[in-house]
């Protein structure tokens, strides 16, 4: 990706006078593993068909009507797409970005959050697999500063961590050189 294409697809809400600084540069954008959807919304997917399966049995013991039925059957299809379009939503609206001054994380479309970290003040980066990430073979890669480990700007659920973090040392280097 070229660092015209990453600034195109960083820019959703956000221009990007506002992301970069006089001189920075963009050396990674990375997002979430497409992974991340089905991990987050099958949890609540179970459930949805929990209750399917339940209605459909006061269905079939005469309890429902075929009516309320497909009603109540058409509604829990309803919310299981409304699941999986907001697991979307936050898959697509999450960057992760790495630029020759500083890592940030972009979330939110509507309401969108900032945070950053300028890599001089950056001590450590590690790669944590997390259990739920450990699981769909993702892991996270976490920050630490002079103050301790920075939660809010975890770059969490990459299918590399590894390569990323590798990324990120790379310009830590090369900044602090």
């Amino acid at each position: 990706m070229t660092p015209a294409e990453a600034l195109a697809d960083v820019e959703v809400s956000t221009s990007a006078r506002e992301i970069l600084e006089d001189g920075e540069i963009i050396l990674l954008v990375a997002r979430p593993s497409v992974r991340l959807i089905p991990a987050f919304a099958a949890a609540p997917l179970l459930l949805l068909l929990t209750a399917a399966a339940a209605v459909w049995a006061g269905r079939v013991g005469n309890l429902l009507s075929a009516e309320k039925t497909d009603g109540m059957l058409l509604a829990l299809g309803c919310v299981a797409v409304l699941v999986v379009a907001v697991q979307v939503g936050r898959w697509r609206n999450r960057r992760y970005i790495l630029t020759n001054r500083r890592v940030l994380k972009r979330t939110g479309r509507l309401y969108t959050s900032l945070r950053q970290c300028t890599l001089g003040n950056l001590t450590n980066v590690e790669v944590i697999l997390f259990p739920p990430e450990h699981l769909t073979g993702l892991g996270s890669v976490c920050f630490q500063t002079r103050e301790g480990f920075q939660p809010e700007l975890r770059w969490g659920n990459l299918a590399r961590p590894e390569a990323v973090a590798a990324e990120v040392r790379k310009a830590m280097r090369h900044n602090h050189g």
